[in-house]
Formats: structure tokens, sequence, C-alpha cells
């Protein structure tokens, strides 16, 4: 049997700014909020089912399978069906010096000056959900308990890896009040900045980037000649030096001719005669078989002239 849980959430926070800014002077915004839930259970009315308890796993087999869910409740799975679902830890547990930054400078916001800020500003955006080795392996969680009826039954949680987005009107630095992480809020970047999605990066990445690669070529090439160097050792190929060979003539006259024809032999060793090419040595010849024909002593004549 498989049960899925999804809750959809649009809350209304109120009192998230900390103090109101003014042109360079940045407002600051509280972000401690990105990581809310609720703790015990949540009742909700539905004209179905009346008050339906929607935080807790166990609470739909209470509702529907009452014998089940007392016998999940008495195991070692009580524990697992227990755990709130509305819950934002992960999200609040990674900072947001880890998420990803970037910003829009073509942001419109029609309604950003009650919160102090100009139509036309930039948008930041603060993005959170992807591994690396920054923010280290964002999974999913799996748990598994099991309970047992009239048989041992295993019930495994998979629960989803947290992602999250912030999207401000204006441009957003993250800073940290007491223990607390916070955004100062500028309706423009600051000049010379570029950290834009369809921009330039900051030189540095740049540079940093374009070093990351030197040094990776250095170590591969580095790497590549030790073992060249290694593998010369184990296989490396001798010749002979070219003044310890002579010519040996190889071909004989024919006719009225001789072919020019040779090879090189090194020098001190026996003649090439005791190691002549099996198609070199002479075989005897085959002469062509002829058939006496009658000599002719006429000339040609025409047909039935007789001589007397």
């Amino acid at each position: 049997m498989s049960v899925d849980y999804t809750i959809v959430l649009h809350p209304t926070i109120q009192n998230f700014v900390i103090k109101q800014g003014s042109g360079n002077d940045p407002t600051l915004l509280d972000v401690d909020w990105r990581g809310f839930g609720v703790i015990g259970p949540v009742i909700i009315n539905t004209p179905t089912y009346g008050d339906v308890e929607i935080n807790l796993p166990i609470s739909t087999f209470e509702r529907f399978t009452p014998s089940l869910a007392l016998s999940i409740k008495a195991s070692d799975a009580g524990q697992l069906v227990n755990t709130r679902l509305m819950d934002g830890d992960e999200i609040k547990a990674q900072p947001i010096g880890n998420w990803h930054f970037l910003f829009d400078p073509t942001g419109i916001g029609a309604d950003a000056s009650q919160y102090g800020f100009q139509t036309g500003s930039v948008i930041s955006s603060f993005t959170m959900g992807e591994s690396s080795l920054r923010e280290g392996l964002i999974r999913e969680q799996v748990t598994e308990s099991a309970f047992n009826s009239d048989k041992t039954y295993k019930i495994t949680s998979f629960e989803s890896s947290g992602n999250a987005s912030i999207d401000i009107i204006g441009f957003a630095n993250r800073d940290v009040l007491g223990t607390s992480e916070i955004f100062g809020v500028t309706p423009n970047a600051p000049e010379g900045y570029a950290s834009t999605s369809s921009g330039e990066f900051p030189a540095f990445i740049l540079y940093g980037m374009a070093g990351a690669a030197a040094a990776g070529g250095a170590a591969i090439m580095l790497i590549s000649k030790r073992k060249l160097d290694k593998e010369k050792g184990h296989y490396q190929q001798t010749g002979i030096d070219p003044t310890q060979l002579t010519g040996v003539q190889t071909s004989a006259s024919s006719g009225g001719y001789q072919t020019i024809r040779g090879e090189a032999q090194v020098k001190g060793l026996e003649d090439y005669n005791q190691h002549r090419s099996y198609y070199d040595e002479e075989k005897p010849q085959v002469e062509e078989k002829s058939e006496d024909k009658p000599s002719s002593k006429g000339g040609a004549l025409p047909k039935g002239f007789e001589s007397k």
C-alpha cells in the first residue's frame, strides 16, 4: 500500500521589515521565517469528513483503519507515523550564504513603493536545493521501520529533498544580525557589481576558473609525462647503429645488363650467400619444348597451282 501526503500552504507573512531604508541606506528584511512549520496536530474542517487532522501521518489510519492504527502506534513504527508533515527545518538549516544568488536588473514592480522601493528596481533571486561541494548532498530522506499484526510488515517513509527560492524586489545582500540572517536591500545594485544571469560574471570568478583550468591542464600533462617515462623504462626500443651496416649486392647479370639491387648487412656476420632468401636460390630452368616442323623452301603459291 502507498499513501501520499501533499499539503500546499499559502501563508501571509507580516512584520518582516526590521528597518525601513531610504536611497543608499538599505532596508533590512528578516529571513528567518523561511523555515516555518507546525508542531502538533492541525485540524481542518472538510465537507465530506468533517474535522480532519493533516499534520501527522497516523491520522489517516486513525480515520479509516482504527485497528491498524493501534497496531502501528504500539510498535517501533509509532514514532515514524507521528513525524510532522509541516516541517521546514531542512530549509532553515541551510544558511542563505550557501544559496545560489542571481539578480535581474530589468525587474519592474508596480507595488514596490509601499515597501520603500522604487519601481524599476532589480529583482534578486536566492535558490536552494542543488547539491554541490558547498551545500553538501541534498537528497530525499528515507526512514524504515516495522510493525506486527498478523505478520511483520515493513514501513518505509520517503520525504522529498528540500528546495526553496526567494525573490526580492531590489538588490539584496545577505547579512547577519545577532543570531539571525537578514537581507539588506537597496533599489539598485552597487556600482561595478556584475553577477546577473544574462550579464558578465565578476572578474575574480573568471580568473579563478581560468586558473583552475590551467592548473588542471598542467597536472594532466605532468601525470602523462611521468607515465610515459615509466613506460619507456619497460618498452624502450633499440636499433642497429648505421655505422655497423654494409651494403651487399644481391642481383646478378641478366643477359647484357646488370640490375641495381642490394640490401644492408651487419658487419662481421656470415656472408650474405649463407642466409640468402629461398627465392634468391638458383633453381633448374624449364626448357620450352619445341616440335620439329618441316622446312619449306618455296614461297606462298595460289590455290590450285601445281609445280612441274
